[in-house]
């Protein structure tokens, strides 16, 4: 039964965004049995928040490739690495500069987990609010205004 009671304290942990906490539930009860495909991808994308937070985006990015490989249909996966992406290369565009080609690579890999998780959820909010970010980062004003259109279309906030 502890292994279930530290699964379901991580999964809580996680829905209150203190991932650092559900981590450490999903270890406790990863060392009691071993984590089921669930609860490994939460796991994998706690440790990747928390790489992010800390700004270890290529390690990050190991943690949201190994939930996405658990379940690739789950949107979150695809959103989380597409967010490192987008992370990384505003980071490295804003402070480092002079290395302006890795730059471009990361932002085109962005872009291909975003467009992969709204092939996913075709009518997610969240999804189409960083679509339309990253639009808007590119200039391409148009589309922007349609992702943020469409984000307000599918909200299900009042």
């Amino acid at each position: 039964m502890r292994h279930t009671f530290y699964l379901f304290k991580g999964y809580a942990y996680m829905v209150k965004h203190r991932f650092e906490l559900a981590r450490e539930c999903y270890e406790k009860a990863g060392s009691i049995r071993k984590l089921d495909e669930f609860a490994s991808f939460n796991k994998q994308i706690c440790e990747g928040i928390i790489k992010v937070g800390s700004g270890d985006y290529s390690l990050a990015l190991r943690f949201f490739s190994m939930a996405t490989i658990l379940f690739p249909n789950n949107k979150n996966g695809h959103l989380y690495q597409s967010l490192a992406h987008i992370s990384s290369y505003l980071k490295s565009k804003y402070i480092f500069s002079f290395i302006y080609n890795r730059d471009i690579r990361s932002f085109k890999r962005a872009e291909m987990h975003l467009n992969s998780a709204l092939e996913k959820a075709h009518n997610d909010a969240e999804l189409h609010f960083y679509k339309g970010v990253f639009e808007l980062h590119r200039h391409q004003f148009a589309a922007a205004c349609t992702h943020f259109s469409l984000s307000l279309i599918h909200i299900s906030e009042p």
